[in-house]
């Protein structure tokens, strides 16, 4: 009777053990890329992919793992399965599950834009005050001194640049200045 509960316990421990991985969300990045970009030709880019998932995993055999997963070779993944450049709005996602065998890996997911033969308009400029009043994802639209209007959803921002991504999906890259109207 004794080796019945030995086997009850046994095998509880074993399905316990199966039954658990461990998945973590290591952050989410506004541009991901593993390739050179120049951000001062950012209207020579354009969506291509809404969701792209590139995943780097190796397997672990008697609690051996047979490399390391890398972050880059999924990231290069996600990008090339579109053919793209780089992404926006990417979340990184490590997940293991080790018992005598199992995997570990990297997932990288996000929204891949490709470059464009034709540039994009980048002639409108905006001001500095955008970047505290805006936030990523927020709505803008800019009226230049030319009566020119350009609207899209706020990407990202630099120093000298912000990105904005208009309603046909192209990336506008706008140079700051304080010379403009901006409608938030």
């Amino acid at each position: 009777m004794s080796l019945n509960k030995f086997y009850a316990v046994l095998m509880g421990l074993c399905i316990i053990a199966l039954s658990t991985s461990c998945t973590y969300r290591l952050g989410d990045l506004t541009i991901m890329s593993t390739k050179n970009i120049e951000l001062s030709k950012m209207g020579m880019y354009k969506k291509c992919a809404e969701r792209s998932i590139g995943i780097d995993q190796v397997y672990v055999i008697f609690f051996v793992p047979t490399g390391m997963p890398s972050i880059e070779e999924a990231c290069d993944r996600a990008i090339e399965s579109a053919g793209g450049t780089f992404l926006t709005d990417a979340v990184v996602t490590y997940e293991s599950f080790i018992f005598f065998f199992g995997w570990m890996k990297y997932e990288v997911e996000g929204e891949v834009w490709c470059q464009t033969s034709e540039p994009m308009n980048t002639s409108v400029n905006i001001p500095d005050y955008v970047i505290e009043n805006s936030s990523k994802g927020s709505h803008i639209s800019v009226c230049t001194p030319g009566d020119q209007v350009v609207s899209g959803e706020l990407i990202a921002w630099g120093k000298n640049v912000v990105i904005l991504s208009d309603d046909a999906g192209n990336l506008q890259t706008i140079p700051r200045s304080e010379i403009l109207k901006v409608f938030i």
